[in-house]
């Protein structure tokens, strides 16, 4: 088996040039597939260290390997992060505490367990996360510091043949994991570690040497420009989501493979096109531009308040951190490559140690602190405190709480419980809110809510990693023991404008509308069986904007007017019509419904809605905490659209049979 030799290849440094550039455009909003950019950095890194470490077989040292680890990542990287964490005082106090939170991940390589915990509903919002690309960085720091362990102990073993048949096993063996855990939990599949090794280990086994090396350059060149065309056809694609494996990602993974292959024969076109001296410095310094990119666009843009411009602008940083990273790389990365140029291997370890330690400080102080949220005004601050999310004890019960009886009631704790609320977080928004009216009107019930849990039983949920229809079967129970007088239903009912619009082309959404239908077909005998009556809240308005946070930011560049209002265009509501175009599909839902048992309608929308354009904040106050969850202000001021339950309740007379 021949190895790789050890002789610089100019065209794997243009290969990372172009795995950089494509993600510096997906991140400038000019290419939807850049983001496999990503994975090619991850096939040549397996490439990479496999080599070394099988070239230097029976000589490999793990002290000088990762001293060549720490003195090519930590010197830009612990830079950019000092960098970062000074312009952190820019941000508003949740997004800094967020970031406080991601640096103190960052410093000891584990941001893509940080991200793959915080982002999603009511977590971190990836444009204001400085440190989001920091995820790949630690996915590949892990690899590195479990890989080389192996690949010498398999080595040892079983000779360099048996370390390219267990990588092999251990690569499809990554790859059926994955293909297990997608579905169920997609987020781990993207951010993990164990589901991204595939790439890492398809270059290490093309590093073992066992695939025959070509001697016809023709072979060569065609083998490696069908690689390029496989990794650049993804920089059209759309926005992805966030599972793996993709075809995408495959395309990327084995394009790159074929790429590392068919140039290993010096002097083929493709090597030569790739070798050009300018893509070449860029591949160079392809970890600092890396680095440095999308720092300087999230902060670039965070006040940038127009879409439109800040578009724009995403393109124009985005060429900018180029000479950045050209900066960072001659005079940060390059003084330290050579063992002997600046500092001595202990002095390297423990700078870097030190270094990292006081920035992870910096950062759990900041978190502890809640961001310094003192850095700006007390009404900006109560702006932001109704955008954001204060989360329930009583959100996501679990199946078994409800089955043992440990439930959450809303209202007057004196009165029987007579009424159900079940839903997903739009049933969540209203808990305060309809716990104070309740009070008020001397009733009480059950609230169960949790992020992309129906009302009512189905086996496709919009999480994908709940147990809604466990919990929904023992909700039922509940109801037909309870007997209340109302069922209330609130959940998110665009997500089914969603799936009626995909139906024809998407299996998946013609099943999740077909388990829909099922649901509300179980909900018609759930109201027969219990005699309770069926309450649908239908949905509130949506924006196109965070409206907390854009009135916070128009507030600290002063923007608002005397009264507290920000200006109109950042805080723009959908207008009646176009509110009405987007229910279209579930009025005729509800129709269809109501004819079948009776249903009382809740309209949020009649209050949020009194003019033509309809209401997204009110005094100087958000009424939104996001784009489509209502903050206690907005939910406090729909209540009267809750009065015909509150009249059902309190009817003398009435019983739920």
């Amino acid at each position: 088996m021949n190895v790789p030799p050890a002789h610089y290849r100019p065209e794997i440094d243009g290969l990372r040039a172009v795995a950089v550039l494509m993600v510096l455009a997906f991140h400038a909003g000019i290419s939807g597939g850049g983001y496999v950019g990503v994975d090619v950095f991850y096939v040549i890194s397996g490439y990479l260290i496999c080599g070394i470490v099988l070239r230097e077989d029976g000589a490999f040292s793990f002290a000088r390997f990762y001293e060549r680890r720490v003195r090519r990542i930590m010197p830009a990287l612990l830079t950019m992060l000092a960098a970062t964490a000074l312009f952190s005082f820019i941000l508003l106090p949740a997004d800094m505490a967020s970031y406080a939170r991601s640096l103190v991940s960052a410093t000891v390589f584990a941001s893509n367990f940080y991200f793959w915990h915080s982002l999603g509903y009511f977590g971190v919002d990836p444009q204001y996360a400085p440190l989001l690309h920091t995820w790949s960085l630690a996915v590949e720091e892990q690899l590195y510091i479990v890989w080389p362990i192996v690949i010498v102990a398999l080595s040892a073993r079983s000779g360099r043949r048996g370390v390219a048949f267990a990588i092999a096993a251990l690569a499809l063996g990554a790859v059926l994991v994955g293909l297990l855990v997608v579905d169920r939990i997609p987020r781990a599949a993207f951010f993990l570690p164990v589901y991204r090794s595939a790439e890492f280990l398809l270059g290490a086994f093309l590093a073992t040497g066992i695939v025959p090396k070509i001697t016809s350059r023709w072979i060569g060149d065609v083998l490696a420009a069908l690689g390029l065309i496989a990794v650049l056809a993804n920089l059209p694609w759309a926005h992805p989501s966030p599972a793996f494996p993709h075809l995408e990602i495959l395309s990327a993974c084995v394009g790159t493979a074929l790429i590392l292959y068919g140039t290993d024969l010096r002097n083929t076109l493709v090597a030569r096109i790739l070798g050009l001296r300018p893509i070449v410095l860029i591949g160079q310094s392809s970890y600092s531009l890396y680095l440095w990119h999308w720092p300087i666009i999230a902060f670039g843009t965070y006040y940038v308040l127009d879409p439109h411009s800040a578009a724009w602008l995403k393109i124009v940083l985005a060429l900018a951190a180029i000479p950045v990273a050209f900066a960072s790389w001659h005079f940060i990365e390059r003084p330290f490559r050579s063992p002997r140029a600046i500092l001595s291997r202990r002095q390297v370890f423990i700078g870097a140690a030190a270094v990292s330690a006081a920035l992870a400080l910096f950062g759990a102080t900041v978190a502890r602190l809640h961001g310094l949220p003192a850095r700006f005004d007390a009404t900006t601050n109560a702006i932001l405190a109704e955008g954001n999310h204060a989360w329930n004890p009583c959100y996501a019960q679990s199946p078994q709480s409800v089955a043992d009886g440990r439930l959450c009631i809303v209202g007057d704790p004196a009165a029987k419980p007579s009424f159900v609320v079940s839903g997903d977080s739009h049933a969540d928004m209203y808990d305060v809110a309809l716990d104070e009216l309740a009070r008020r009107n001397r009733v009480s019930g059950y609230i169960f809510s949790e992020s992309g849990c129906r009302g009512y039983v189905t086996d496709v949920q919009a999480g994908g990693e709940t147990n809604c229809a466990r919990r929904n079967v023992e909700i039922y129970k509940l109801i037909r023991k309870l007997r209340p007088k109302a069922l209330v239903i609130i959940q998110r009912w665009t997500t089914a404008n969603v799936a009626r619009r995909e139906e024809a082309s998407n299996p998946t959404a013609a099943h999740w509308l077909a388990e829909m239908h099922r649901g509300l077909d179980d909900l018609v005998q759930l109201a027969r069986d219990s005699g309770a009556r069926i309450v649908i809240v239908r949905d509130t308005p949506e924006t196109s904007d965070l409206i907390a946070p854009n009135m916070a930011k128009a507030r600290a560049l002063g923007l608002d007017d005397a009264a507290g209002n920000p200006p109109a265009e950042l805080v723009r509501g959908a207008t009646r019509a176009e509110y009405r175009a987007s229910e279209a599909a579930n009025s005729e839902m509800f129709a269809a419904f109501s004819a079948r048992v009776p249903v009382l309608f809740l309209d949020p929308a009649a209050i949020l809605c009194p003019a033509e354009r309809c209401l997204t904040q009110r005094g100087g106050y958000p009424l939104y905490r996001d784009t489509h969850h209502l903050s206690l202000a907005g939910a406090r001021l729909v209540m009267p659209a809750f009065a015909p339950l509150m009249k059902l309740l309190t009817a003398r007379g009435t019983t739920s049979r």
